[in-house]
């Protein structure tokens, strides 16, 4: 009963978030293994701080603001907005990120994001997705920008050997880059993968994310194709991407 009633909270707060010219229904977001959902939408912000990215999956891994020394509380901005209607975050490259309980049996992963055309060819490796230990949503290196890096020397062989999609057509992040349009990236891994934090590699200051994070889910389930472009759906339709 317990279960049941999460999943229509869960459902609900799903259909609540929709922009109102959006046609997809909450029933069209199939919630299954949701175990992390953080939405620019739904954030609490204090004195100009975005303190907390509410997680929406009811599984209460709500993501706080750092404050670890020189880090810099007023990024991100929320801007709102920007596209379709709904607001996103706006990360300014500076040292600044989010952390919650960590999650080691991610399967299926969404974000909603776009890289700042200043941010790329830099040598920097920007984190979506990263962990205070962990290097497996590595991001390529050395004057690249794709979205997982080359190699299994960096980054989880269950990501880079995985599946991924761009705006729901297939792709292969590891030969793609991070798009400077906010687009919709799905990953599939191939086994489970763990993070810990947002916009951050482990405590390297100078790989904070710098773009545009709107949205990000964490399933711990490999879903099913039918699943997968539902989600991709629901996203595509709510920040109006085509």
């Amino acid at each position: 009963m317990k279960k049941c009633i999460n999943s229509i909270l869960v459902s609900w707060i799903a259909g609540a978030l929709l922009c109102s010219g959006a046609t997809v229904r909450a029933a069209d977001f199939p919630t299954a293994g949701l175990v992390f959902h953080i939405s620019a939408g739904r954030v609490e912000i204090k004195e100009g701080v975005v303190e907390q990215l509410t997680d929406l999956s009811g599984k209460h891994n709500h993501a706080q603001h750092d404050r670890a020394p020189k880090c810099v509380l007023t990024n991100p901005v929320v801007v709102k907005e920007a596209a379709n209607g709904q607001p996103v975050l706006r990360f300014s490259g500076a040292h600044s990120s989010f952390t919650f309980n960590e999650i080691t049996n991610i399967r299926t992963i969404f974000w909603v994001v776009s890289k700042d055309a200043q941010a790329f060819k830099q040598k920097q490796e920007l984190f979506v997705l990263g962990g205070s230990k962990s290097l497996d949503f590595h991001p390529g290196t050395h004057f690249t920008d794709t979205i997982l890096h080359a190699t299994t020397k960096y980054g989880s062989p269950a990501l880079q050997l995985g599946q991924a999609w761009l705006n729901g057509k297939a792709m292969d992040a590891r030969q793609t880059d991070f798009p400077q349009a906010l687009s919709v990236i799905t990953l599939a891994a191939t086994a489970n993968v763990r993070a810990n934090q947002i916009a951050k590699d482990r405590q390297f200051p100078d790989r904070c994310w710098h773009g545009d994070i709107a949205e990000i889910l964490l399933f711990d389930t490999s879903l099913t194709v039918n699943d997968r472009q539902a989600v991709e759906k629901y996203l595509l339709t709510k920040y109006g991407i085509h």
